[in-house]
């Protein structure tokens, strides 16, 4: 920690990354992976940045990487955002509801598009956003996209699908399991 900001330095043992692709992390999607899709870091960049933040790449070479990255030293201001879950399973829906309560979250959950529809607009843009793939004769990513478009970006798909499935979905914050994140 110095001062009013919390420096974290992550390093690791591996082959480095290039000169050419350091400069365009964070803008683009970029992977050097056969089935990778070049959403991680571009993720982590937006990420930090969202939660006023920056990430920058410290060294690269044959030894391996490392990476800081600098947060305001009250992170936990970045979770007080209201955490929203858009899934048709009622257990799933309980499930996450008890786990945010325990993790004092500030948490609401919906079971399809209609009823989570009428408060779209009282939602502040930093709003959290966990959407169900399949939410019945609705697709997930519709819904994720249509709240992009209106400025949200805080919006994860939970899916048991691979992620592999939503490459294309470059907006996205992440793909995650069923499995509630907190």
């Amino acid at each position: 920690e110095e001062k009013n900001y919390a420096k974290i330095l992550i390093s690791d043992n591996g082959k480095g990354i290039s000169k050419e692709i350091i400069q365009n992390l964070g803008a683009v999607s970029i992977t050097t992976k056969v089935t990778g899709n070049g959403l991680g870091l571009k993720h982590a960049f937006s990420t930090i940045k969202e939660w006023g933040g920056v990430l920058n790449i410290i060294e690269s070479n044959s030894l391996g990487t490392t990476i800081e990255i600098v947060l305001k030293a009250q992170v936990e201001q970045v979770f007080q955002a209201l955490t929203i879950l858009v899934d048709d399973d009622d257990l799933t829906r309980a499930t996450w509801e008890s786990r945010a309560k325990k993790a004092k979250i500030d948490f609401k959950s919906f079971k399809d598009v209609v009823s989570f529809k009428k408060i779209i607009n009282d939602l502040d843009k930093n709003t959290i956003l966990y959407i169900d793939s399949e939410l019945g004769d609705f697709k997930g990513e519709a819904l994720a996209q249509e709240l992009y478009s209106l400025g949200f970006s805080n919006i994860s798909i939970a899916s048991g699908h691979p992620p592999v499935h939503f490459k294309e979905f470059s907006f996205l914050r992440s793909i995650i399991s069923k499995k509630a994140p907190f």
